[in-house]
């Protein structure tokens, strides 16, 4: 393929629409692509314009199989007007190009197709098989790849190789990612008279502020670095002349090896029990839903087929708790 022409690849798959969805679009296009250059592909399509697709090339001399994968959704555009270019456009400006999903991770999309179709068009086939798996869902719940898993995809896969964005780094190991929740509970009363109650928000902010330093003190993981943090979610209040009985907040935590999931929710417990000591909110930690951390792991066998020498999670990919 000419540099033209993997580059159109990648500004249509950003002028697709797929924040969080319609998946179904970005699989047809790829499937499309790959058919012109000779490449068959099956579309798994789940409902809700939600797809995976698969692919693959190779003649089969040898039994092993090279998994490529990446996700067609991207994360939401919350305000496009602030955008000094059209997240959906995949504009060109010097040696760059702008677009939700331009790096998170419809590039290295691009690239896996196109990996396919050059070694087609060049006549170097593998003798064992490139497999080339679009998931949908990535960004929010991960429902591509549970289908995925449960229909033993990537089973038989001998390695994997995922195309997120890494800075040109090949990367051995992942944080992983936890969800979670807190409600704080005060009292109602009318604005009027603001200490006759208790305001949730308030609460929250006290919150806040101890989570800013929550994990100042932990120890750094040897490859994955401290763990990071962040509040992202704000929710409280219904009317503007009514101190809320209710608020609550959402936040994502990145554990390690090192500073595991169990010590990140034991941190987080121990938190709300200061707080509920020592003021008069009542916080609670409702739920929340973790992703374990990812390591390099040799010659041990995972639910995905992964093997020696590549990226590998725990069997419970996924865990969801309900604290009081």
């Amino acid at each position: 393929m000419e540099v033209s022409e993997k580059v159109k690849v990648l500004q249509d798959l950003i002028k697709i629409h797929s924040v969080n969805g319609n998946e179904v679009e970005v699989a047809r296009y790829l499937q499309k692509l790959l058919a012109n250059h000779g490449i068959d592909s099956k579309v798994d399509e789940f409902g809700d314009r939600r797809a995976n697709l698969i692919a693959e090339i190779g003649t089969g001399e040898s039994k092993k199989i090279l998994g490529l994968t990446g996700h067609q959704d991207t994360v939401a555009v919350p305000n496009p007007d602030r955008w000094q270019h059209d997240p959906f456009g995949g504009e060109i400006s010097g040696d760059y190009i702008f677009g939700r999903g331009a790096a998170d991770m419809k590039s290295g999309l691009a690239a896996q197709a196109i990996v396919l179709i050059e070694l087609k068009e060049a006549g170097q086939l593998p003798s064992g098989t490139v497999r080339f798996i679009a998931t949908a869902g990535e960004e929010l719940g991960t429902p591509g790849a549970y289908r995925l898993q449960k229909q033993g995809v990537a089973d038989d896969l001998d390695a994997l190789v995922v195309g997120e964005p890494t800075g040109g780094n090949v990367i051995f190991a992942h944080s992983g990612s936890m969800n979670y929740r807190v409600t704080s509970y005060g009292k109602s009363c009318h604005s009027s008279h603001p200490q006759n109650g208790i305001n949730a928000i308030e609460g929250l902010l006290k919150f806040i502020e101890e989570e800013k330093h929550l994990f100042d003190n932990t120890k750094d993981d040897q490859y994955l670095g401290k763990v990071q943090h962040s509040i992202t979610v704000i929710d409280g209040g219904s009317q503007v002349n009514t101190i809320p009985d209710s608020a609550s907040l959402q936040g994502n935590i990145r554990p390690t090896a090192s500073f595991n999931n169990v010590k990140v929710a034991d941190r987080l417990n121990d938190a709300l029990e200061y707080i509920n000591h020592t003021t008069p909110f009542q916080l609670e930690l409702v739920d929340y839903r973790m992703k374990l951390a990812t390591q390099l792991v040799v010659n041990k066998k995972t639910p995905f087929g992964v093997t020696s020498g590549i990226i590998l999670s725990e069997p419970n990919l996924y865990e969801r708790m309900s604290v009081k």
